[in-house]
């Protein structure tokens, strides 16, 4: 729903307007916070529409876009109004929401901070890691490697496509990505890597049922359903349960090691903030000491 209808001057009018001002005696500045309306004490200024609109867009569309942005601020003030009314609780709002700005400068911060002085994670504090904790870092779910095809079930050569998929020699991988990714409507060839087991059989409109007691029985799977194909091929799998491979487990070290290596940095910056404002009088006792983390009596 529109709210001011056609009284809400076409963009192309508006620019008009502020190139023919340009001429007057009026300043960049005043030009600049020209009022388009007010809801209460609110105004909405021309430039904060402006700035908004891409540029590049039809007359036509610059026109929609700037009812739609003004309509929303005008509904947004009025229902900010009549909730400031009628709401009890507005100076917990306002503490929550200066929380979370301070929450907001502080995180930002820190993150430019961390930049520069926090290194990558080596792949030997990786490796060490692993060497030291990867029997403790077990599968909750069976990874796989092999080859996953979707194609229509009309496609040509579709025999030969399944044969390719299921039987994944180094000719057959090429005669498949030669001839059949212009007939596959999706295709993954994972005979290099582990994957986790869910990310494969969830594009696959199959109940799997258990997955380790299905990979156990099943190295080639065909199912099909509205006119689409599903091949996979199995070549390898690791059961639940069984140790991480390193190449899995290494992506996942490392972003632990860099949680880690954040969290030390940000600690250690606190600590020493602290020591800084307690020895120079900037972080005073009260009621409560900091120091001894005591309540004086």
């Amino acid at each position: 729903m529109r709210l001011f209808g056609n009284l809400i001057l076409p963009i192309t009018m508006v620019l008009a307007s502020a190139l023919v001002s340009c001429g007057g005696g009026a300043t960049a500045t005043e030009r600049a916070d020209r009022v388009l309306l007010w809801v209460g004490d609110s105004a909405l200024l021309e430039r904060e529409i402006l700035t908004r609109i891409p540029v590049g867009l039809t007359a036509e569309d610059s026109t929609r876009l700037f009812r739609s942005l003004v309509d929303a601020w005008v509904k947004e003030r009025l229902l900010l109004n009549l909730a400031s009314e009628n709401l009890d609780d507005l100076e917990e709002i306002e503490r929550k929401v200066a929380d979370y700005r301070n929450r907001l400068i502080v995180a930002q911060y820190v993150g430019e901070m961390t930049e520069g002085h926090v290194g990558e994670v080596s792949e030997a504090d990786v490796k060490n890691y692993y060497q030291r904790f990867g029997s403790e870092m077990v599968l909750e779910q069976p990874l796989v490697k092999g080859v996953y095809l979707k194609v229509a079930d009309n496609a040509e050569r579709l025999g030969e496509l399944k044969g390719w998929a299921t039987h994944p020699s180094r000719e057959s991988v090429d005669r498949l990505e030669k001839y059949g990714l212009k007939e596959a409507m999706q295709y993954d060839y994972f005979m290099d890597r582990w994957v986790d087991w869910t990310q494969i059989a969830d594009q696959i409109p199959y109940a799997f049922g258990n997955p380790d007691e299905f990979l156990a029985s099943h190295r080639n799977f065909e199912t099909s359903r509205d006119g689409a194909v599903y091949v996979l091929h199995i070549a390898q799998y690791l059961a639940s349960g069984e140790k991480m491979p390193y190449s899995f487990a290494q992506g996942r070290i490392r972003e632990a090691l860099l949680r880690n290596k954040l969290a030390d940095f940000e600690r250690n910056l606190t600590e020493t903030l602290y020591k800084k404002a307690q020895a120079s009088g900037n972080l005073k006792p009260g009621l409560y000491d900091p120091k001894t983390g005591r309540m004086k009596s």
